[in-house]
């Protein structure tokens, strides 16, 4: 099925190419000028939709890995529910606050998914919220360095894949 999208796609950017260079204003099928022809087509085969559907996909798995590797920094070494073992725990003075961040991140995201917010701000509000929440809870910012330069690399990654 990928290879007959980017065909269409590469059929679409060759005839905007074409009609630049012969300079005509009614070429393509059926004299439809070429940006209408070319819109409809996109609409038509729904490349917008598809588009979506996959950066949100996208932005779901890195939703996933950020809570996964974010948790993973908060746990500490204790005894949980009466257990004789130790085991890594989430401290108990940050389990309000990893909910909240958890719940506004998720809401972010479904502002994303419900097409209310473009990726830019989505990815933005993410940063942002992290950033809250690690000043909020004074985590230990050394830990959430690897984070900085995170979302800004997420979003090329992902406008890029949009495009």
């Amino acid at each position: 099925m990928k290879p007959i999208v980017l065909d269409f796609i590469n059929a679409i950017v060759f005839f905007f190419i074409n009609e630049k260079e012969n300079n005509n204003k009614f070429s393509g099928p059926s004299y439809i000028p070429s940006e209408t022809f070319s819109t409809t087509l996109l609409e038509t085969l729904q490349i917008p939709k598809i588009s979506h559907k996959f950066t949100e996909s996208k932005l779901f798995e890195f939703k996933k890995n950020l809570f996964y590797e974010i948790y993973q920094l908060l746990l500490i070494d204790g005894v949980a529910d009466g257990q004789k073992k130790a085991k890594k725990v989430l401290p108990a003075d940050c389990k309000e606050g990893w909910d909240d961040f958890n719940n506004t991140i998720n809401g972010i995201f479904e502002d994303f998914k419900d097409k209310e917010v473009d990726l830019d701000k989505t990815i933005t509000r993410m940063g942002n919220s992290l950033n809250n929440y690690i000043a909020k809870e004074k985590l230990p910012v050394h830990k959430f360095s690897s984070f900085v330069n995170l979302f800004k690399d997420e979003e090329i990654k992902l406008t890029i894949l949009k495009i």
